[in-house]
């Protein structure tokens, strides 16, 4: 780009263009859904780009006499825009600057277009490559951006999102403390917060290190066999760890027959998986798969990346199992559970899942262990035909 060719730009209209350009790159990148939502993110983005265009202050930077890499013409492009003012069609062009006699050009350079003197080494190095202070944005483009208007468009959009304060100062999210006022919790000592709930202590002691150690032996003999799938054991230590937990909170005891719930659901699945005959056959339509190896959860993977509905899907020769009910049914199928297990298993235990899963108000479960102790059961039975 020569000095004449530059200084005779409409730079007007090519902040106007860059602006459409970023609208539309913008909505192609982060697609909303069709009555203008979407993820809080991409809604900030978004936001930003259709709030172009900004106010740009405009610079011709000189080049000759400089070594670096970067160099691309006899001249640089230096922008500055103000990100406060929106769809402000705006510019202000200020000439050429020589990089070597920055001096001849420095209350230009500090006053309009924000740099301070411990930076201007790496702009006379062309080193500099752009620089954020809300609300500026200074940049310096080492190709022409007028010739090269959508290169310079999808660079700045990459550049702008990539500012996290940028794009929270454009989030639709509401901050709801302010709004109404809300409180922040107190902040409680480690004694008032480990202090056993005025509910437990009518049949716990007072006495805190006593109230865990009845609480640890209460729970201590209920036990998984040792082959029982790690993340069955995983769910089924939380669910021991919330009962003993509910001594400090009560509402803790029903969480803990929640996850007890739970284990037993991981449990059917896993006993599914155990069951699995193997090599797997998948078959979806005029599709089919052959897995040597796989499991419930391998088998979703699958089918997402060939894009297949899991509701049309065979695993040798049988319905997916998508549901709990589904998988029981599957193993009674397979004589691994009985008939009465069946009934147990959809009618009380999936039951008590799903009532504990979609509440619409808290209940308030039993202190006893005895939850506990029947999900280990159940799970235990579902692992005792399986060969460690």
């Amino acid at each position: 780009m020569s000095t004449s060719l530059a200084i005779s730009v409409d730079w007007t209209a090519f902040l106007e263009d860059v602006g459409h350009r970023l609208k539309k790159l913008a909505a192609d990148r982060w697609k909303l859904q069709p009555d203008g939502s979407g993820h809080d993110t991409w809604l900030a983005l978004r936001r930003l780009f259709d709030a172009f265009p900004f106010p740009l202050d405009v610079a011709l930077v000189g080049t000759t006499g400089i070594e670096s890499n970067r160099k691309d013409a006899a001249y640089a492009t230096l922008f500055r825009y103000d990100i406060a003012q929106r769809n402000t069609l705006a510019v202000r062009f200020h000439g050429v600057i020589q990089a070597d006699d920055l001096s001849s050009h420095l209350e230009l350079l500090q006053t309009v277009f924000g740099f301070e003197e411990d930076n201007l080494g790496g702009f006379e190095k062309l080193n500099f490559s752009w620089q954020w202070a809300f609300p500026h944005f200074t940049q310096l483009v080492m190709y022409d951006p007028v010739s090269k208007a959508e290169d310079y468009a999808r660079d700045l959009l990459d550049d702008l999102s990539s500012l996290q304060d940028l794009v929270e100062e454009f989030s639709p999210k509401i901050d709801f403390n302010h709004k109404y006022a809300l409180q922040a919790n107190a902040i409680l000592e480690e004694a008032t917060i480990l202090q056993v709930s005025e509910l437990s202590s009518s049949f716990a002691p007072s006495d805190r290190a006593e109230a865990l150690r009845r609480a640890q032996q209460w729970t201590a003999e209920i036990q998984l066999l040792r082959h029982v799938p790690e993340q069955v054991q995983h769910v089924f230590r939380l669910a021991k760890q919330l009962y003993i937990f509910g001594l400090f909170e009560y509402y803790f005891y029903t969480v803990s027959h929640h996850y007890a719930y739970l284990a037993v659901e991981s449990a059917l699945y896993h006993r599914w998986n155990a069951a699995l005959k193997l090599p797997a056959m998948l078959t979806h339509g005029k599709d089919a798969l052959t897995l040597p190896r796989t499991s419930r959860m391998s088998i979703q993977t699958t089918c997402r990346q060939h894009g297949w509905g899991l509701g049309h899907l065979l695993v040798n020769g049988r319905p997916y199992p998508r549901t709990a009910s589904m998988t029981i049914m599957q193993l009674r199928e397979d004589s691994i559970i009985t008939d009465w297990q069946l009934d147990r298993f959809k009618r009380v235990w999936m039951e008590l899942r799903n009532i504990h899963s979609h509440l619409e108000f808290p209940p308030i479960g039993s202190t006893s262990t005895g939850t506990l102790a029947r999900a280990a059961e159940q799970i235990n039975m579902l692992f005792d035909s399986v060969t460690p």
